[in-house]
């Protein structure tokens, strides 16, 4: 497997990860990723980008300002300009906002180290050898596994909803 495929891969699954609220996974996934494609490419700074959301993610503002600073003098017109962007954004001042106005969005990576057996995503040791791939490979198959669970779930609550209606339904009138 080349570095492109490698990346590919690391890529893909920590786009992924970030999706389903897995953020450290999915740092830890970008991070591997960057090992396998150059910085200063359009799609080095493109990974870049998503460690940046990663990093925002977690609650990393130092992190992420730092990178979007680095970025700001990336080759890649497009790039550069998505870190001036999100700089400017990052650095805005912070408005003052009543608690009852948030709602906090739990970080579900921590749920899946303390319960590993419940996790969809987990990590595989950080190595360059065939075994790591293959280990990323199952890693990827699982994420697609409870995907395809949920949607089986969303499915059977659908017709158990039409059952109830079509029980119900009739007796409204």
């Amino acid at each position: 497997m080349n570095n492109q495929e490698k990346f590919n891969q690391f890529y893909l699954l920590g786009k992924e990860a970030l999706d389903k609220g897995f953020y450290r996974q999915s740092l830890d996934y970008f991070t591997q990723a960057q090992e396998f494609i150059p910085e200063n490419t359009h799609q080095g700074g493109d990974l870049q980008i998503w460690l940046i959301t990663a990093y925002q993610a977690l609650g990393k503002d130092q992190e992420a300002i730092a990178l979007c600073q680095k970025l700001t003098t990336h080759p890649n017109f497009t790039i550069k300009k998505q870190a001036k962007d999100l700089l400017f954004i990052l650095q805005a001042p912070r408005l003052q906002r009543p608690k009852e106005w948030m709602s906090e969005i739990p970080d579900l990576s921590k749920v899946a180290e303390e319960k590993n057996k419940f996790s969809a995503v987990t990590m595989p040791k950080k190595t360059n050898s065939k075994s790591s791939i293959n280990s990323l490979n199952e890693h990827k198959i699982n994420l697609e596994n409870t995907s395809k669970e949920n949607n089986f779930l969303g499915f059977a609550l659908i017709i158990l909803l039409l059952i109830i209606l079509a029980l119900f339904g009739g007796n409204l009138y």
